[in-house]
């Protein structure tokens, strides 16, 4: 099996579901309390375990369900015991915000285990691989806005941008036993790059207000959360330069994976702009 279907695997977590209960009454309230119906878009849905998804259909007359990975329409109506006609209210789009697919990954870990099987030396290993992760990230797809909405929710997909290119090299670099820093180096300079980006779309697709919600930290570390960090700083810098217009500031547990003793405190954010 390729290392990033390895990989994708481990990101499942079984008591997910359970584990967000109440950060999920709490997340959705507080998207209810900010939003007056109408259109609502939601970007890293996932198995939505963090939105009440039954809750959110009573209020809002179209909810667009966004995630880069297949969103199962027919597991969520199970999960939330939606109707026929809460069901129709409901789209979904398969959508990368930083432009990389699958695949590319799929073909990032083979041609890095390739070069691995014919070359032993780890200074050539790394050298080849820098080359390989400047052609990834310098490869992106122009962002497109897929659907316009009247609200727009983003939560903890920030410090997702580049997560599994990432978790790639250090799969690599643990096998290894290579310390050089300068793969996670470039990663976090297109981290700094793509974060504004990001913003400005979430905020092109945003009529009324959007909601980004990310990791302020992990609960017992020191330090930011990278990604989540940047978001928030450009978040404030557009707030001090009069681009938006931040209305409420919240905080939120987010039990992430207890098994792993993974806890946020996460900052949702709701502006106008």
């Amino acid at each position: 099996m390729n290392l990033f279907d390895q990989l994708s695997n481990l990101t499942f977590i079984p008591d997910a579901y359970e584990q967000w209960a109440d950060y999920r009454a709490n997340m959705t309230k507080l998207i209810c309390q900010s939003c007056e119906g109408g259109s609502i878009a939601i970007f890293g849905v996932g198995e939505c375990n963090d939105f009440d998804l039954k809750l959110l259909v009573n209020q809002f007359e179209k909810i667009n369900l966004i995630d880069k990975a297949d969103v199962d329409i027919n597991t969520l109506a199970k999960k939330y015991l939606l109707t026929s006609a809460e069901i129709a209210k409901i789209d979904v789009y398969k959508y990368d915000i930083v432009g990389i697919s699958d695949d590319d990954y799929r073909g990032l870990c083979s041609r890095l285990s390739e070069f691995l099987r014919c070359e032993e030396d780890d200074a050539s290993f790394v050298d080849y691989a820098l080359s390989e992760y400047e052609k990834l990230l310098a490869g992106n797809n122009p962002l497109t806005v897929p659907v316009i909405s009247d609200y727009i929710v983003a939560s903890g997909i920030h410090s997702q941008l580049y997560n599994m290119a990432a978790w790639i090299w250090d799969t690599y670099a643990a096998h290894k036993n290579i310390n050089d820093r300068r793969i996670y180096e470039l990663i976090s300079r297109a981290i700094d790059m793509k974060i504004s980006e990001v913003n400005d779309n979430l905020i092109k697709m945003g009529r009324k207000k959007v909601m980004i919600s990310s990791e302020l930290r992990r609960i017992g570390t020191k330090g930011g959360v990278e990604g989540a960090y940047q978001c928030l700083l450009d978040i404030n810098r557009r707030s001090k330069e009069n681009i938006i217009n931040i209305e409420s500031v919240e905080m939120l547990m987010w039990p992430f994976d207890l098994s792993q003793q993974k806890m946020y405190e996460m900052e949702l954010i709701v502006f106008t702009h």
